[in-house]
């Protein structure tokens, strides 16, 4: 991908491999190869990405500690499909994402249920700190996909589907292809264009 090792392997190997240091965290090949599987059925509209470009992200507190790392290194603009299950607390605006809306472009889109959902004030409270960081969302009826793009090069996307297992938080995958990225990022513009403002 470019720039050396910008993008850390979240398991402790070189940029790209996909294999995680040691073997205590060796990601089963089973496992791997149905992350594949499901990344082609549930992204249809990207190229699949080999596994080589794949790197699962192994429960909420990596995904946390992946998500900032992310954050960090982005550029120029990261594009958020939000949607349940946080890895972040709710309603805690994260420091990372508000120190990095004041110097890249972050755009999320946010989906109605949650704005409309009981109990959701310390979501609102935490999206109104996006907001005046500088986060520009907008609300669309579904998001059916849950990931971030970071400067069209690498996603992060959480997985549901029948051929992975079923940890207490989503299996989560970082995806170090540009063509997979791209692709994702050109939906979330498709959808961005029919979504409604968001109004914290």
């Amino acid at each position: 991908m470019g720039d050396g090792d910008q993008w850390r392997d979240p398991q402790g190997s070189a940029s790209g491999s996909g294999e995680p240091s040691g073997d205590s965290g060796r990601t089963p090949s089973s496992t791997r190869t149905s992350m594949v599987e499901a990344i082609r059925e549930l992204f249809p509209e990207a190229p699949t990405p080999p596994l080589s470009d794949l790197a699962m992200v192994p429960g909420r507190t990596k995904v946390t500690e992946q998500y900032q790392e992310l954050l960090t290194a982005a550029r120029q603009e990261v594009l958020v499909f939000d949607r349940p299950p946080y890895a972040w607390a709710v309603g805690v605006p994260n420091p990372t994402q508000l120190a990095a809306a004041r110097r890249v472009s972050i755009r999320i889109l946010y989906e109605r249920s949650q704005l409309e959902r009981d109990g959701s004030g310390p979501w609102h409270d935490e999206t109104a700190a996006y907001a005046a960081a500088g986060v520009v969302g907008r609300v669309v009826d579904d998001v059916s996909r849950k990931l971030v793009v970071v400067d069209r090069r690498v996603a992060m996307v959480s997985l549901v589907h029948p051929a992975l297992p079923k940890p207490p938080y989503p299996v989560t995958v970082l995806v170090e292809n540009e063509a997979f990225a791209v692709a994702q990022a050109e939906v979330f513009e498709r959808l961005w264009e029919t979504s409604a403002p968001f109004l914290p």
